[in-house]
């Protein structure tokens, strides 16, 4: 799991401003083909999800989630036919709650597998951000994590204007 600016620089973040909006970048890899997977991205309390799905999202970070998923399909994640390809992913349902984001994969072949969405930094402070899992459903003795973290959202420092006369 990667924490991003979601202005495309591509360096990690470990903090963001209240208001600014985080890509994160969750990859899967799987050395195995693996059936029924589910990937549960915990959340640092002072960030929540954007959901692109509906209405309320503003056009901008929904033209970011599609500029993301037009990158996959560039990079061999898109399958088609002649010059028509579109994003397909292996994540057949994502669920986003307020505290986690959750991947479901009913086949996930061999192969490194990326999905990315997006955050906004709501509530300032310091948060520890527990371990993103990944199991098999029906084989739970095959499973990965990654490492936990640190995630601060600073608050919004008030601009002050002197005058001199």
């Amino acid at each position: 799991r990667e924490y991003l600016p979601a202005d495309g620089a591509e360096g990690k973040i470990e903090s963001a401003a209240l208001g600014d909006v985080v890509k994160v970048r969750l990859t899967v890899v799987a050395p195995t083909d693996l059936y029924y997977v589910v990937v549960e991205d915990n959340l640092p309390a002072g960030l929540e999800p954007i959901d692109t799905s509906l209405q309320t999202t503003s056009s901008e970070i929904r033209q970011m989630m599609l500029d993301e998923q037009r990158k996959a399909a560039g990079e061999g994640q898109g399958r088609g036919w002649g010059w028509w390809s579109y994003r397909w992913s292996f994540f057949n349902h994502v669920d986003m709650r307020d505290n986690r984001v959750v991947l479901f994969a009913t086949y996930l072949p061999r192969g490194v597998h990326e999905y990315v969405y997006f955050l906004r930094a709501t509530t300032a402070g310091e948060y520890r951000v527990m371990p993103a899992q990944a199991n098999e459903m029906y084989f739970p003795e095959v499973w990965g994590r990654t490492d936990g973290a640190l995630f601060s959202v600073m608050p919004e420092i008030a601009e002050t204007s002197a005058t001199v006369e």
